[in-house]
């Protein structure tokens, strides 16, 4: 039997002895709420302080043994503290402190976002009145496009009526053209008909003017004895 403690206190010793030699993970721990913890040169109160550490400050582990931690400062101090004096989480000071800045924080920025929304709904009031009035705009334009559709078709009309009339005005020219033409044919006609009339009078006045002088006269029959019965 103590024999068998004895082996099995010898392997004890030596996992012990293991896992001090072999230092494990390197991970971040805090100073527990404590307000200060000694940081000594050893895993051992028999060892000199080198430097005390303040709540809350952030500490890497290098190894831990017999209660003790080996830890590394972000200052690069390195030392020996007792295990209990660390926490995976930070000090509740710290993080009443982290929690307090957050509340502030998200109270500023609920004014913030108080202003933004104001601001958001004057912009959406602006567009609104925009819409609006562009809406009305529209309204008007259409209104325009039509007025504008229905004197365009009148001047169609009118420009189509202008079209028809320079086209009969032009026909009664042409006649009125073509009736003149015979107008002053049949007066040159007659002008030229009355010519010869005339020209023919004359002539053959002049032709009876050399005829009757030549015509012979009837003789006088002399008055006799006979004529006195």
């Amino acid at each position: 039997m103590t024999a068998f403690f004895s082996r099995h206190g010898a392997l004890a010793l030596a996992l012990a002895l293991a896992s001090a030699s072999f230092p494990t993970f390197a991970e971040t721990r805090y100073v527990t709420d404590e307000l200060e913890i000694m940081l000594r040169a050893g895993n051992g109160t028999q060892y000199k302080i080198t430097r005390m550490l303040a709540s809350g400050t952030q500490v890497k582990v290098l190894e831990e043994a017999d209660g003790w931690a080996r830890v590394t400062t972000p200052r690069g101090q390195e030392g020996w503290v007792l295990s209990r004096f660390l926490s995976n989480d930070r000090s509740a000071r710290e993080r009443l402190e982290i929690a307090e800045k957050q509340l502030a924080e998200l109270r500023g920025g609920g004014d913030t976002l108080q202003k933004k929304l104001v601001a958001q709904q004057a912009e959406n009031q602006r567009l609104l009145d925009e819409n609006h009035s562009l809406t009305t705009r529209n309204t008007e334009l259409d209104r325009e496009l039509n007025e504008l559709k229905a004197a365009t078709a009148d001047t169609l009309a009118i420009v189509r009526s202008n079209r028809l009339l320079q086209g009969t005005m032009k026909e009664q020219a042409s006649r009125i053209d073509s009736l003149e033409r015979d107008n002053a044919q049949l007066r040159d006609a007659t002008a030229q008909n009355w010519f010869l009339y005339g020209a023919g009078t004359v002539f053959g006045g002049i032709v009876l003017g050399l005829i009757l002088p030549r015509i012979p006269r009837p003789r006088r029959r002399r008055r006799g004895s006979w004529d006195t019965l």
